[in-house]
């Protein structure tokens, strides 16, 4: 008799109908799955200077892939406080599908933002508390004054270091790490991706792209995106598996609860990136 249990048959006491291993499996899998909240480490521009999990980056250039990107829009009702860390009263995750191929799919994801189900005081407009329409994101709204929009729309970027492209199976290990681009730096974010698809027709996760900041007059400092080579073919596949991989991280929701005081950073540079 075959030791090999993949082609074994069971059946479900709940059901008439057959099932392998396998499938069942894979049940067990997703329910024990659920019960996680998947974590990863940040990557700061706070002041301009870009960190990884609280540590400098060497040059202060980043060398990684992007293989996720979703619009994360945030409204709060306190002011900010150094040291205080408090979740947006309403928030917006909507994820880009970075292996579309029917370019209207992403471009839709613009109408589909609305408040999150974790939002403790959503905003919006209409019962879905849709983005598009949202009296907060309206321009003049800033609570400090100006011309500013009271809701602040960002992006939720998830990369992985450069180096971990010298075979798949680095890929398939590489540690994700989360960033946000503020809404001052947005439209350079799209202004690369766009390129990337004009000049060099690859999407952000097939090239090497270097993340840094430089001074600006009007917003202290931008953060520029730069492609600096192709990815080796060889890890392409690895790195298709790598954006679903990301998907749960671009979609994982603000905890409910109050404030929390950040930790100081540490005074060291990191070597990951």
């Amino acid at each position: 008799m075959s030791e090999d249990k993949k082609d074994v048959a069971v059946v479900d006491p709940k059901s008439t109908a057959v099932t392998t291993y396998d499938e069942e499996l894979a049940r067990y899998a997703r329910s024990s799955a659920a019960a996680e909240r998947p974590t990863a480490q940040s990557i700061s521009f706070k002041a301009g200077q870009i960190s990884y999990a609280g540590t400098p980056v060497k040059d202060n250039r980043l060398a990684c892939v992007i293989v996720g990107n979703a619009i994360e829009n945030r409204w709060y009702k306190q002011k900010y406080k150094e040291g205080i860390v408090v979740n947006p009263a309403c928030f917006a995750l909507e994820p880009f599908n970075m292996l579309a191929e029917d370019p209207q799919e992403n471009e839709e994801a613009l109408s589909r933002a609305a408040a999150h189900d974790n939002s403790a005081g959503p905003q919006g407009a209409g019962e879905g508390h849709n983005c598009v329409g949202c009296p907060k994101a309206e321009w003049g709204t800033d609570p400090e004054g100006g011309r500013g929009k009271a809701c602040s729309q960002n992006r939720r970027i998830i990369v992985i270091p450069a180096t971990a492209l010298q075979s798949p199976e680095m890929v398939d290990q590489a540690e994700m790490a989360v960033a946000r681009v503020s809404v001052t730096s947005v439209k350079y974010l799209s202004a690369y991706i766009s390129k990337l698809e004009t000049s060099l027709r690859r999407p952000p996760w097939a090239v090497v792209t270097e993340i840094s900041t430089q001074p600006d007059m009007k917003t202290q400092f931008r953060v520029n995106f730069n492609a600096v080579a192709n990815v080796p073919n060889e890890v392409l596949a690895a790195l298709k598996k790598k954006c679903l991989a990301a998907m749960p991280l671009l979609i994982l929701p603000y905890e409910e609860g109050g404030a929390t005081t950040s930790s100081a950073a540490p005074a060291q540079e990191s070597k990951k990136y």
